[in-house]
């Protein structure tokens, strides 16, 4: 933070590391049903081709980030608000593009605070802003691997690799 004359300056810059691992294992009968009626046990699930299996092991997934912003002020009755962030995601590694840059700007006016208006009316304030997001993709989605299915099926990619996103 900083003052001097009619204007001040305050800004912040940081980074995070957001690590996720994954380990899960998701059944269902599906179709393919139970041997046993409402016994909903891993053993009694028909494990045929119409069943559903949904395993994920050692999934692991990367975000890493560097952020600041800053708000540039005068006379306490405008603002300019400006950020910036990038994120470099594990989940692009196969893309053109390994990491997203998302900025934004907003300009606020603080009007009772540089002209007069009547007593009743105590605050008044206009405010624009523009800003883009972003954000990576799931898993496997720039990189598409097979999958095994109930009963040992292999199911093959039936998508195109997204490796040419924005």
């Amino acid at each position: 933070n900083n003052t001097w004359n009619d204007w001040t300056l305050s800004g912040a810059l940081g980074s995070s590391i957001n690590s996720t691992r994954i380990n899960s294992l998701r059944l269902d009968s599906k179709l393919a049903s139970l041997y046993y009626p409402n016994i909903f046990t891993v053993s009694n699930i028909v494990m045929d081709t119409r069943a559903y299996i949904d395993e994920k092991i050692n999934e692991r997934r990367q975000l890493q980030s560097v952020f600041g912003t800053a708000q540039l002020g005068w006379k306490e009755s405008v603002y300019l608000d400006v950020t910036a962030r990038n994120d470099w995601s594990s989940t692009l590694a196969f893309t053109e593009h390994s990491s997203f840059f998302y900025p934004s700007a907003g300009l606020s006016w603080i009007i009772n605070n540089t002209l007069r208006f009547p007593t009743w009316l105590s605050f008044a304030k206009v405010r624009g802003s523009w800003s883009q997001v972003g954000n990576d993709l799931p898993l496997f989605y720039s990189r598409l691997q097979d999958k095994i299915n109930a009963g040992g099926v292999v199911q093959g990619n039936d998508r195109a690799p997204f490796d040419k996103l924005k």
